[in-house]
């Protein structure tokens, strides 16, 4: 299926596209069950489903996908530069390397607002940003 995507055997085996494949496939699933509690919470428990939502159920899960690549980022850079490895010695990743890319993926994924706020807090303290400079939304 991979190589009716496009991709070579090459592409297919480079460790670090592995690893951005395993994150961005776990964030979707992650995106999707997160979205499939939220519609069903609203719909069925509070019976306020608003079909104004219907656009972020359909989004959500690709938002994740690129919320998860850029925590993947913060998290093996932060290990680099640290001192610490990230894996990317390896020829190929084992397959603990696989499952915890779909795993932090899954996990930005299902708890994507959370994830926003802690990046959020990361921006200000990286760049300290003044309270009266700070760009909030509401909800």
């Amino acid at each position: 299926m991979l190589k009716q995507l496009g991709l070579t055997d090459k592409a297919i085996a480079d460790p670090f596209l592995r690893t951005v494949g395993y994150t961005i496939v776990g964030s979707l699933f992650g995106g999707i069950s997160y979205n499939i509690r939220v519609l069903f919470y609203f719909y069925l428990i509070k019976k306020k489903y608003d079909r104004r939502w219907f656009g972020k159920y359909i989004s959500a899960p690709w938002e994740s996908a690129a919320m998860s690549l850029i925590v993947l980022a913060l998290v093996r850079g932060g290990a680099a530069l640290f001192g610490g490895t990230t894996g990317a010695t390896a020829v190929l990743p084992t397959p603990t390397d696989n499952f915890g890319a779909f795993s932090m993926g899954a996990l930005v994924g299902f708890g994507m607002r959370d994830v926003v706020h802690w990046v959020q807090r990361m921006v200000e303290t990286t760049f300290g940003v003044p309270e009266k400079d700070k760009t909030t939304i509401k909800e």
